[in-house]
């Protein structure tokens, strides 16, 4: 196992944290490819606004972070080896992890949406006909919710002409996918009417409770970055909500922050 870079951003503005701690240095282990979530096209994006989100927390929590690439295969054989003190991560908290690992707050929700014409101004879906990517997490999540009636499709692309059509009533696909097709195709058409139907996501994961001072600063500087405005600013930025610039453009801005960044 060898990370590809490291990198150590000093970021001393504030003294919240570095009080409780012996040392505010943590290092962050990161996959890059966000192996096993499913972003085609969008790995830069989520990188960009991770490492901007981590850079914004450090300069609230007076941490300094280093940041750590690694393969998806060795991330988690790195956090159990201590090469790192935590790692961004998709794990799920579920009960058979919470003796082995402790979880951040997620700092970018990836579930599945509902997405609707504009025209309904309604967001309820009760007794409508939703298409799904059949076996989804969408597809697994709606059908056991009453009153709705799903229709199996094999591509995204299929659902949203379906949709165009009125041939169903809306569709529900994972969240980053469709602030993508709603940017770059269907601006004017469509919108988000829920928020994610499940808790997937990327999260900041230590091993259990050896990081607590990291994890309590990460916790707070998000909550704190969502309250001020900063954190919906970012997912802008980065193409990571409908309301931004077409991808193209978000690709070559993402992948010159990297480059700048770890050039630094």
């Amino acid at each position: 196992m060898r990370p590809l870079f490291a990198l150590l951003v000093s970021l001393v503005l504030l003294t919240g944290c570095q009080k409780n701690s012996k040392s505010s240095s943590y290092t962050i282990g990161i996959d890059p490819t966000w192996y096993p979530l499913h972003v085609p096209g969008q790995e830069d994006n989520v990188l960009a606004f991770s490492i901007e989100l981590l850079t914004q927390i450090a300069k609230m929590e007076d941490l300094q972070m280093g940041i750590v690439r690694m393969n998806w295969n060795n991330l988690t054989w790195g956090l159990q080896k201590k090469k790192y003190n935590a790692m961004l991560s998709t794990m799920r908290p579920y009960t058979f992890y919470l003796s082995k690992y402790s979880f951040s707050l997620p700092y970018l929700l990836t579930g599945p949406v509902v997405v609707l014409p504009k025209k309904v101004k309604s967001n309820k879906i009760e007794g409508k006909e939703i298409g799904v990517i059949r076996g989804s997490p969408a597809a697994l999540i709606l059908q056991t919710t009453p009153n709705i009636l799903l229709e199996g499709y094999d591509s995204i692309p299929e659902m949203f002409v379906a949709l165009e059509r009125e041939q169903v009533d809306g569709i529900a696909l994972e969240v980053l996918a469709a602030s993508n097709y709603l940017r770059d195709l269907y601006p004017e058409k469509f919108r988000i009417a829920s928020e994610p139907l499940n808790n997937m996501g990327l999260r900041l994961v230590t091993l259990h409770e050896t990081e607590v001072v990291l994890m309590n600063c990460f916790n707070r500087g998000l909550k704190r970055l969502k309250k001020e405005g900063t954190y919906d600013k970012l997912l802008k930025k980065w193409g990571l909500s409908p309301d931004d610039m077409p991808m193209l453009e978000l690709d070559k801005k993402a992948s010159a922050f990297i480059q700048s960044f770890f050039e630094t």
